[in-house]
């Protein structure tokens, strides 16, 4: 990998040949995730292939972190904070709907490619076992 730095940008160059795997693993070292956890804006499932032997569930965290949406909150541009999207492995259609508003921490994610509906890369998405999900639910006031 060749790298390029300047105060305001850091481009690099891969030079690889190999699997989607080896360059997200590539780019990886260069991704700056949120520290801790970020909160869950919504959750999005379905099911693939309905009703076939070959059914399988799916779902994923939309997700936000808390200061950046304080920062558009002050200017009442709260419904364009930039989020991102958590996809779980292994989810077995579990109802997801109270981990709205709720926490996860991410420390433990992935980066994985995230790909349209013709299997193009089209950017970046976070990964993580749904057993090894970390929900930090909200505090509750006395």
């Amino acid at each position: 990998m060749d790298t390029i730095k300047n105060e305001k940008v850091e481009l690099t160059l891969y030079h690889g040949e190999g699997s989607s795997k080896d360059f997200v693993a590539a780019i990886g070292k260069h991704v700056t995730l949120p520290e801790g956890a970020v909160k869950i804006a919504n959750v999005q499932s379905g099911t693939i292939n309905e009703g076939q032997e070959n059914e399988i569930s799916w779902a994923s965290l939309i997700c936000y972190e808390v200061e950046r949406y304080q920062k558009y909150a002050s200017i009442n541009e709260s419904a364009k904070t930039p989020t991102l999207k958590l996809k779980l492995k292994n989810y077995a259609g579990q109802d997801l709907t109270s981990y709205v508003n709720c926490q996860v921490d991410i420390s433990n994610c992935e980066i994985v490619l995230a790909t349209n509906r013709y299997g193009q890369p089209i950017g970046f998405d976070l990964s993580v076992d749904f057993k090894k999900l970390k929900i930090i639910k909200p505090q509750t006031m006395k």
